[in-house]
Order: structure tokens, then C-alpha cells, then sequence
């Protein structure tokens, strides 16, 4: 049992190792600018993005994406209709939610 706790426990720690790894990698950082998906950004700066729709801010070499508002639990009230975002970078892409 003690063996069991001990494996699982080195599987989380490995396990969030990985996580951790695999999150920091989707963007790069050179010559004091951060790259997130074929973007450059200057430290200390934000983008507001189209596609993906986000804004990605460089911060001492770690980019910080900041997503559209989550979808509210809209009931199967029919009243309840969801807007697609305009065709312009964030926050205007995101969608918007409004109950007649």
C-alpha cells in the first residue's frame, strides 16, 4: 500500500512537471520580445488577436493570454440567444449572450 501511495504521488509530480512544461512552451522569448503564435510582442506590451481571439501581454519573458468571457449556462429558454463577435481583434471578436 505505502509503494502505491508513493507511485501515485510521484505520478501527479511528474504528471503537473509535464503540464507546466507543455503550457510554457507554445510561445518563445528572444531579445526581449515574446513570440505566441506567429506574433511578436515587446516586453511589456499587449496584442489583441483576431485568431486566435485573445490578447497575449509579454511579461518578464512569460506571455499571459487573456480569453473571451466563458459562456454563461444558458437555460433551453428560447429567449436566450448567443451573437457571434465582429471580425475585429479582442474583445470585439468574442461572442456576446442576451434574453429577450
Amino acid at each position: 500500500m505505502k509503494t502505491l501511495v508513493v507511485a501515485f504521488f510521484t505520478f501527479v509530480v511528474f504528471g503537473a512537471i509535464h503540464c507546466e512544461a507543455f503550457r510554457t512552451w507554445k510561445w518563445t522569448v528572444t531579445a526581449g520580445e515574446c513570440h505566441y503564435k506567429g506574433h511578436a510582442i515587446r516586453n511589456g506590451e499587449s496584442k489583441s488577436l483576431l485568431l486566435p481571439c485573445v490578447q497575449a501581454t509579454c511579461a518578464h519573458g512569460r506571455v499571459e493570454v487573456e480569453h473571451c468571457e466563458p459562456r454563461p449556462s444558458l437555460t433551453m429558454d428560447k429567449r436566450c440567444f448567443e451573437y457571434p463577435g465582429l471580425a475585429a481583434a479582442y474583445p470585439s471578436c468574442c461572442p456576446t449572450y442576451a434574453c429577450m
